[in-house]
């Protein structure tokens, strides 16, 4: 998969008409979410469940380098993704809403949790803008970022483009034949009709 991705995106990056693309698991303005996913602080005790109740749960998006580029969403704070971030020590951008909830007033940058049961703490490298990962009719929840590895799990490709909608999924539909002939290539959303249906 890593193979296939690599060269999945070297096609798609050089096309003339792409201006970004990258990879995200879970699209904003997907649905319902999952919130399975409670950070701890220095000083909490994990083992204890009575602190299990302390924190709420955060939706976590796992994405690669230029994910936030493409979709424009503003880097308020730090910095987002590099490649290194993937296989380097364990970081996350999160929401302007997370650095409020857990840090308010407070610079987050280089603040760190961790997961029960990993111990490894994942550092604060970036804040940006929030999104309506939900619909657009739920208010922005506390969000983190990941890096993701490409070949560990099925993703969305984005694309920020310049070609009509029509043309544009044409192209990309030739990129993905040409490096795996016979792929299917399915649920080919403008984000415009993806805000209008929510």
């Amino acid at each position: 998969w890593n193979a296939f991705y690599d060269m999945l995106m070297a096609r798609v990056d050089a096309l003339p008409h792409v201006l970004s693309a990258s990879g995200v698991l879970r699209r904003p303005l997907s649905g319902p979410i999952g919130w399975d996913n409670q950070p701890f602080f220095p000083g909490q005790v994990v083992e204890d469940p009575h602190t299990w109740g302390l924190n709420p749960h955060l939706n976590l998006e796992v994405v690669t380098p230029g994910y936030f580029s493409t979709m424009g969403i503003r880097l308020v704070r730090g910095r987002t993704f590099s490649p290194r971030d993937a296989t380097g020590p364990q970081v996350a951008v999160i929401s302007a809403a997370m650095a409020e909830q857990f840090w308010p007033g407070v610079d987050p940058l280089g603040r760190y949790f961790t997961f029960r049961p990993d111990t490894t703490p994942i550092t604060v490298i970036g804040v940006v803008a929030d999104v309506r990962e939900s619909a657009l009719d739920t208010p922005p929840w506390p969000q983190m970022y990941r890096p993701i590895d490409l070949g560990s799990q099925n993703v969305a490709i984005v694309v920020r483009g310049t070609l009509p909608a029509r043309a544009l999924t044409a192209t990309l539909t030739d990129a993905m034949h040409t490096v795996a002939p016979g792929q299917p290539v399915y649920n080919v959303r403008m984000m415009e009709q993806v805000v209008g249906a929510s």
